[in-house]
């Protein structure tokens, strides 16, 4: 297999990355040992309009699913999908069905949306373009974002509400990972990697939020995180934003 070329915004705020989809399926490539090089997407040139692609041998692929079903395809089933029972790989299914179309869209709206947390979004993304053009990009951006977030319906509920939903969803993933140090098992799966993108935004991305304050309290979610960082992000200093 030909290097893959994997398209993603750059590193931010000490996480592997700000989307939790790139996050996703750059650990991927690294538990399953692809041979691969990062770079900064243009934006302008991404399929969807969204992060992240690769460019495989000359194929484009985008979207984080299919990127990852894409090179599966071509390898030795490298996580050991084949061997998880069709209920333990329905579980995982709707796992991350519900953190990448549900918590994803709160998280969202907090970053990009909220007043409290714009301050923080804008200076990473918008600052280092410089005055005027920072200002006028990000206010054109955000008034796109939060059109998508009242079309998605996040944007229609009351803070409480929200706050529910994502602690809610937050419950449901601590559940399921219970006793075992990964969602796979005794190994981490394709799973992992996509629970691991939104675990880490949660532990170490600066945003205070309700969601943020449940996963830094709780023991199991903080040990999981560690876990998959000294697995395929070692490069990265240890959290120091969990108390």
């Amino acid at each position: 297999m030909a290097k893959v070329v994997l398209h993603q915004p750059p590193r931010l705020w000490g996480l592997p990355n700000p989307s939790p989809f790139c996050v996703k399926v750059e650990t991927w490539l690294r538990l399953a040992k692809v041979d691969y090089v990062s770079t900064h997407a243009n934006m302008l040139k991404a399929p969807r309009g969204k992060v992240p692609w690769i460019v495989d041998d000359g194929t484009l692929v985008s979207d984080s699913e299919a990127i990852i079903n894409h090179l599966e395809a071509s390898l030795d089933d490298p996580l050991g999908e084949a061997s998880l029972a069709p209920d333990l790989r329905a579980q995982h299914h709707a796992v991350r069905r519900m953190l990448e179309n549900g918590t994803y869209w709160l998280s969202f709206y907090e970053r990009w949306v909220s007043d409290e947390h714009w301050a923080t979004t804008r200076a990473a993304f918008f600052d280092p373009l410089g005055f005027p053009m920072g200002t006028l990009v990000g206010a054109m951006i955000r008034r796109r974002v939060a059109r998508d977030a009242h079309g998605q319906g996040v944007s229609r509920y009351e803070a409480s509400e929200r706050e529910a939903m994502g602690i809610s969803d937050w419950e449901a993933v601590e559940a399921v990972l219970g006793d075992a140090p990964f969602f796979g098992g005794a190994a981490p799966r394709r799973i992992d990697c996509a629970v691991y993108g939104f675990v880490c935004q949660a532990l170490w991305a600066p945003f205070e939020t309700s969601m943020a304050r449940y996963v830094r309290g709780r023991p199991r979610l903080v040990a999981y995180g560690e876990r998959m960082r000294a697995l395929a992000w070692t490069e990265i200093p240890k959290a120091v934003r969990v108390p």
